[in-house]
This record gives structure tokens, sequence and C-alpha cells, in this order.
């Protein structure tokens, strides 16, 4: 943006606003198992992502909308309990859900 402040405070401005709304849209097209939507949205989010150079959102939504555009891409909705395991942290709730009881994936 050549360094003009007051742009990139608008252009800031805009994709706060508009974000979320791009992010609940790819949430929808995953429900609805829209590959071609969850695509094109992340296009449009990659744009977004790239005129801020926010690295990290920009190569997440590049990845995204390539694996749609590649067919391998597919989106089921799954309406029972999940919970990621990517962190420590994560392993730790797990885990204290499980020592309370409250572990609603176990089924025996």
């Amino acid at each position: 943006m050549g360094g003009d402040q007051t742009l990139f405070a608008e252009v800031s401005q805009l994709f706060i606003e508009d974000c979320p709304a791009r992010l609940a849209a790819i949430r929808a097209a995953v429900d609805d198992g829209d590959a071609e939507r969850i695509r094109e949205t992340a296009h449009a989010l990659k744009g977004a992502a790239g005129s801020l150079s926010a690295t990290g959102l920009y190569e997440a939504t590049a990845s995204l909308e390539r694996l749609a555009a590649e067919g391998q891409l597919m989106a089921y909705r799954h309406d029972g309990f999940w919970q990621c395991m990517d962190t420590y942290r994560d392993q730790q709730q797990l885990q204290q859900l499980w020592a309370s009881g409250q572990a609603a994936w176990k089924t025996w």
C-alpha cells in the first residue's frame, strides 16, 4: 500500500468487518458439503488476506482453494462429538473429560 497508513487502516478495517462473514460462508459450505462454494469463498478470502500480507491466512486459504479445485476436498457434516488433539492443551482437556466421566465419545 506504498506506506500509506490511512489506506492501510481503511483496508484493515474492511477486512476485520468482512472476514467473519467469509469464514461463516466457508463453514456453511462445509456444512452443506459444497466443495465448489468452499473453493470460491476461500479464493475471495485469499485475495483479501494477500492484500494485507496476512501470510498464514493466505497460505491456508490457497491450500483450501487448491484442494477443492482439484477435487481432493470432501466435506461431510458430522453432528457427533469432535475435539482436536493437536496440542498438549487439547490432550489435557480430553483427559479431564475422560477422568470426570464426561467423555461424550465413550459409548461402552
